[in-house]
């Protein structure tokens, strides 16, 4: 009988951990209109740290799964994180879904001097031909977790054209961010140097503040910035955008 109960008490613990103990949290998140005071869980040094902050009160994971786990069994009351991570997760742990609009859904672009229209159209060759040898979803796939590739420069690669200066604001994880060291790093700061290579050119970066990425090209202090750069109507009278290189987006899990 003894044997019977303490068997009983850990199927019973182990449940509970599980999340299977009892009947499902109710969803209370339809929307972005939806987040305010609720409990978001996000990726340690994610967009999703950047863009959800502001909405609710931000709880940090190591790793999405587990945030998504946290979420089924009520922990939290969403998460919010890049759309392939979620899509790729919510497979493995039933009770879940993505709402249909995105929290954030931006085409990042590189911003250039409208007085240097050759490296506008440089830039957006070098961005061709990345993505058409698959170098361009290396970089990108490398800043999904588990995956771990970082692009690194040829070696022996003529760099005698010059040197172009790249203006980012190292706070927009995992697209520009600082290392434990300090020093700026991140996707777009990979991209940028294979356009550079592309271009036979020696790269340095300037980290400045978000709102001074447009000015510092547009008075030609960097040649191009990056950084959550977005093509728009009223920054577009200052600088011209490349074509996109990648489009950020956002979503909201929920429990369904």
């Amino acid at each position: 009988m003894k044997k019977i109960m303490i068997l009983a008490v850990i199927l019973a613990a182990l449940l509970q951990i599980s999340g299977c103990s009892g009947k499902m949290s109710a969803n209370t998140v339809y929307s972005a209109d939806d987040l305010k005071g609720k409990n978001i869980g996000v990726v340690t040094g994610s967009a999703a740290t950047v863009y959800a902050d502001g909405y609710g009160t931000l709880h940090p994971y190591q790793s999405a799964e587990t945030s998504l786990v946290d979420l089924r069994n009520g922990v939290i009351d969403c998460c919010v994180m890049d759309e392939a991570l979620a899509k790729s997760l919510i497979k493995k742990i039933p009770g879940l879904k993505i709402l249909s609009h995105p929290l954030v859904q931006s085409d990042f672009c590189f911003a250039i001097a409208k007085e240097n229209p050759d490296l506008l159209e440089a830039v957006n060759s070098a961005l061709k031909d990345l993505k058409e040898s698959g170098v361009l979803d290396k970089i990108i796939q490398g800043y999904i977790p588990g995956d771990g590739y970082r692009y690194k420069s040829p070696d022996n690669l003529d760099t005698s054209r010059g040197t172009l200066t790249l203006a980012v604001d190292a706070a927009l994880p995992p697209y520009t961010y600082k290392d434990d060291s300090g020093q700026p790093v991140g996707l777009d700061i990979d991209l940028a140097r294979a356009v550079c290579d592309s271009l036979h050119v020696k790269m340095t970066v300037a980290v400045m503040d978000e709102s001074e990425l447009i000015q510092t090209v547009q008075y030609g202090k960097a040649e191009f910035s990056l950084g959550g750069v977005v093509s728009n109507d009223q920054d577009a009278k200052l600088v011209d955008f490349s074509k996109p290189y990648i489009r950020c987006t956002q979503v909201i899990v929920v429990r369904q």
